[in-house]
Parts: structure tokens; sequence; C-alpha cells
């Protein structure tokens, strides 16, 4: 989300951090402190943190991994 101010974009970059926290250990304690807050964006739509685990990881699955392009050619 775009945001306007920089005290809520270093809410949302915690936010992320913690996720890829969770994500990497499947501690919950580091989502706890997010859970129930919102924050605005630019448009003045309000979103919810995301802090339970499956919805999590229903959304880090859907992420589309980004294609590897080879970098080296095959000798020919």
């Amino acid at each position: 989300i775009e945001v306007n101010d920089s005290r809520t974009a270093s809410l949302v970059g915690r936010y992320h951090n913690a996720v890829k926290q969770f994500l990497n250990t499947g501690d919950l304690k580091h989502l706890k402190k997010f859970a129930k807050i919102k924050v605005r964006d630019s448009n003045g739509k309000t979103h919810k943190l995301e802090t339970n685990k499956r919805k999590i990881i229903e959304i880090n699955e859907r992420i589309e991994e980004p294609e590897f392009y080879e970098i080296y050619g095959d000798g020919t």
C-alpha cells in the first residue's frame, strides 16, 4: 500500500519484517504486536494488518517466484 507519512511507512516496514520472521521461524510472537492494527493508505482506505497465520501462509504461497534467467550460455 502507498502511505502519506513516514510514521505509517515505518510501521508497515516493521510489520513486513515481522511477517518475514514468522515465515522463517513459524513463531507467532513476531506478529502479536500487530494484531488489530489498521493503517490508512494515501487514498484514505483503511487496511488491517493480517496476523492470522493461515492467511499469511496462503498469501505467501500465492506469490509467484521470479523467473530464473540463465545468465550463462551453453557454449554453442
